[in-house]
């Protein structure tokens, strides 16, 4: 499935032999508006007392927290890992129907972490502040660890989340000497 993932960063830059090294902090958010991207069936089970055995959990939303540190290994290439905890919210539906057949906002913790290379201006400016445009390939994901759901035993299977593709964004830089 694809989505739309916007993220803000706050983030230190720190030189150390001739490198800079990056550290910071950011804040993703996304709609997946997903009817269905798991389901899970199981022997015949009591929920609410009827007999259900075909579960489905749909996602709407999520909200990722990270931790990223980065280092210039090329002239305009940085490569990065990141730490990641993410929250999906979403529904979980019963079959056959139980009443109420479905369950709402259902909250899924997850804990994942990737890499990425990121392509941008490294030329050393002196103005104050400045504007920076980056282009960057990241291969990131987040596995289901805890679910809110009263019925969570029922689910074989976890929910993962990719956040793989292809990012592009800007960088505002303040600082600087003059």
């Amino acid at each position: 499935m694809f989505y739309w993932l916007n993220s803000i960063e706050a983030g230190v830059r720190i030189p150390i032999n001739n490198r800079m090294l990056d550290v910071g902090f950011g804040y993703g958010w996304g709609n997946v508006n997903s009817s269905s991207n798991l389901e899970a069936r199981f022997p015949d089970t009591l929920v609410n007392s009827i007999t259900v055995n075909l579960a489905y959990l749909g996602v709407a939303n999520i909200r990722k927290f990270y931790l990223y540190l980065s280092c210039l290994k090329l002239k305009k290439i940085t490569e990065g890992l990141e730490f990641n905890y993410c929250q999906a919210y979403g529904e979980e539906c019963y079959y056959p129907y139980v009443y109420p057949n479905l369950i709402v906002n259902v909250r899924r913790d997850l804990i994942g972490g990737g890499g990425y290379i990121k392509f941008c201006n490294t030329r050393k400016n002196k103005r104050k502040f400045r504007f920076d445009p980056y282009f960057m390939i990241r291969i990131s994901g987040s596995y289901e660890i805890h679910s809110t759901s009263p019925y969570s035993g029922l689910w074989d299977k976890k929910l993962t989340i990719w956040y793989t593709g292809i990012y592009g964004g800007f960088n505002f830089n303040i600082g600087g000497k003059r």
